[in-house]
């Protein structure tokens, strides 16, 4: 009798250490964000660990920017700001590493980021797709097949 009991909290151990870590992990997704207001060419953000290319993808999706990145270059943003100029918020977001915004007249301005120069930065960074807009506490299920 004394086996099961010791099953039992176990059990329950197991399914409290899962529920506090999906909340952790929950939360920290809650908890980073960029807003790029472009009329105001003006950034808030609240990154915590955000990867370099997550990142970069989402600047480039709220900016309409082309976005070149040098292979093998790596970095995880944490900042938090509101209301910067973009050229300051870039320098917050990337940290150590070298960029170089170019506008066009005519055509989507370019960032480069880069580690070394900037003809080293070659690899396009894809706009993310807008994230999925939902209820809190809602289960999405994606009925789409591949």
């Amino acid at each position: 009798m004394r086996l099961q009991t010791v099953n039992e909290v176990m059990r329950h151990f197991g399914y409290f250490l899962f529920l506090a870590v999906f909340c952790l992990s929950v939360h920290a997704a809650e908890t980073n964000s960029i807003v790029w207001h472009k009329a105001a060419d003006h950034v808030d953000a609240d990154i915590h660990g955000e990867p370099l290319w997550p990142l970069l993808e989402d600047i480039a999706h709220q900016t309409g920017w082309r976005i070149y990145v040098e292979p093998g270059t790596t970095r995880n943003a944490s900042a938090k700001f509101k209301d910067l100029p973009s050229g300051d918020a870039l320098r917050m977001l990337l940290g150590d590493l070298n960029f170089a915004l170019v506008p066009r007249t005519n055509a989507a301005s370019q960032l480069y980021v880069f580690r070394t120069v900037r003809q080293n930065a070659t690899r396009l960074v894809h706009a993310a797709n807008a994230p999925a807009k939902h209820v809190l506490n809602e289960l999405l299920v994606n009925s789409s097949r591949a």
